[in-house]
């Protein structure tokens, strides 16, 4: 007997040639005489019961905490480090700000809840990378490979976009509606150019940094300083407010 067939006798279903009615849904089916569950109400509890054990082992597990130090700049007061996740806190006077990763900032009101709410935010992201199948699913499939349960740090790739996004809406809730993008875009060019020639490669990252935003807030934002200039062109507004009123007029 396999293990499954073992759970699903525990679970009150056994395989034969009796009609039974199932003591869960009712329905008549064809098992063991003395069966107490149709194989698809077994099967269910089977799955129930191992989602159970494992919410239990992912209990059981902890997570290193985030690394504090002060941050290298004088705009974040604290930055935390782990796994390859990152947050900051700005301390704003009043309260003190933080950005999640691809969330909303929030505020606290002091540094110890900040750092904890980054934690909770951390411990979350880690044990949702862990999966573990019911057994009942991977004992259909005699051929199902063993799992490993692992953990990954973010590629260089996925931790600049991470920072990219996490300033990105950084930016538009400090700096909501519309605003002089193109310029503000240029002149973030200007001094990556200046760190570039003149300051450390941890600045010159900063400015590329800001770089991008001001490049997805063209995009996301647009700039309503060329809307009447572009209209005499023949062209589209890049403010998507005004794009879409004029889209609507056309239709």
């Amino acid at each position: 007997m396999n293990d499954l067939n073992e759970l699903l006798r525990q679970s009150g279903y056994a395989p034969g040639s009796y009609f039974c009615f199932c003591g869960e849904c009712g329905k008549q089916h064809v098992a063991d005489k003395r069966a107490r569950r149709c194989l698809e109400c077994a099967e269910k509890r089977v799955d129930h019961v191992a989602a159970l054990l494992a919410e239990e082992r992912r209990k059981a597990l902890t997570v290193k905490p985030l690394e504090w130090d002060d941050a290298s700049d004088g705009k974040w007061s604290q930055s935390g480090t782990g796994a390859g996740w990152e947050y900051l806190i700005r301390d704003m006077g009043e309260y003190f700000l933080m950005p999640f990763p691809w969330k909303p900032p929030e505020h606290f009101q002091t540094m110890e809840e900040a750092k904890a709410a980054a934690q909770a935010d951390y411990e979350g992201r880690i044990l949702s990378a862990l999966s573990d199948a019911p057994p009942c699913e991977s004992a259909r499939r005699s051929d199902a490979p063993a799992r490993e349960v692992t953990v990954r740090e973010a590629t260089a790739e996925e931790a600049l976009a991470q920072k990219i996004s996490a300033e990105l809406v950084r930016a538009r809730t400090k700096f909501p509606g519309k605003n002089v993008t193109f310029a503000a875009l240029v002149e973030e060019v200007g001094e990556l150019a200046t760190a570039t020639f003149e300051e450390s490669s941890y600045r010159v990252e900063e400015e590329a940094v800001q770089v991008a935003v001001m490049a997805m807030r063209m995009v996301l934002d647009g700039d309503h300083c060329f809307n009447e200039w572009r209209k005499e062109k023949g062209l589209d507004p890049l403010d998507p407010d005004a794009r879409a009123l004029s889209q609507e007029g056309e239709g």
